[in-house]
């Protein structure tokens, strides 16, 4: 049978979470710093054990609404594209926050461990000393709940219900409605423009997609999470297959195809 293989974007974002309520990341520059100061290309390839990545800076993924590239933590021309990572920045906003020599617990699974590793490396680039809290994967649901207690943890990543960056906002950066109950993350200027951007979707959905792109640039340059990348997928098609759709919620909409 002859096939073909068709790759979508899945409406998804992996991330690390930093804890901004005690230091060193209760300074934005620290947050900042450490976006600059990871390989975005090396991140992906960690991630890659799991599934096909896809570089972002930014919380919103690809072929979404409201998505427009944004990438303030990177070298090279500032079109929105990730080029590369900006340690000199970055070593020079740590500097300028005073926080060098701090300790910083990292807690996740022991499968991330590789990934963990190299996060570890980055903030030790910094001028951190660093230590694990490796747990069972079992116990991944409970990690975004336990951060009040460290730097920075690894959570399950979030993959859209519906096609609205309302969702992202929702689940995971909301004062009111933050991921697990945890009471992770709260910024008044975000909540103001997302409360905005809700009601915009109900009488003017254009002007409320602008908004979440707003949002979504406003959580991205406060950085609160530190972007992994967008996941992708491979579906093999056969060639006597037609109309093939696919969405980035679902998958492929076997009621759009058809078969010779």
């Amino acid at each position: 049978m002859n096939s073909a293989s068709a790759r979508r974007e899945r409406a998804s974002a992996w991330v690390r979470y930093l804890n901004t309520a005690i230091a060193p990341f209760d300074d934005i520059r620290v947050r900042q710093a450490l976006n600059c100061a990871v390989d975005r290309n090396r991140l992906v390839a960690i991630m890659g054990a799991m599934a096909r990545f896809r570089v972002t800076c930014q919380i919103l993924p690809p072929n979404f609404p409201s998505y427009r590239w944004y990438c303030p933590y990177t070298t090279g021309a500032r079109d929105g594209r990730c080029h590369g990572p900006d340690l000199v920045k970055a070593k020079e906003l740590v500097r300028l926050s005073g926080t060098r020599g701090m300790a910083v617990t990292i807690r996740g699974t022991a499968e991330d461990h590789e990934l963990n590793s190299y996060v570890a490396t980055v903030l030790r680039q910094l001028g951190y000393t660093v230590k694990f809290r490796e747990v069972s994967p079992t116990l991944d649901s409970g990690l975004l709940r336990d951060l009040r207690h460290v730097q920075i943890t690894s959570a399950p990543g979030w993959i859209a219900d519906y096609p609205a960056g309302s969702n992202f906002y929702d689940a995971a950066f909301s004062c009111k409605t933050a991921m697990a109950g945890a009471g992770w993350y709260c910024n008044p200027q975000v909540e103001r423009a997302a409360a905005e951007a809700h009601q915009a979707q109900v009488s003017d959905p254009a002007k409320a997609s602008s908004l979440w792109t707003e949002v979504d640039r406003l959580i991205t340059d406060d950085a609160p999470v530190v972007a992994l990348g967008n996941a992708t997928s491979n579906t093999l098609i056969s060639t006597r297959v037609g109309n093939y759709q696919s969405s980035p919620m679902v998958g492929p909409l076997l009621s759009q195809m058809w078969v010779r």
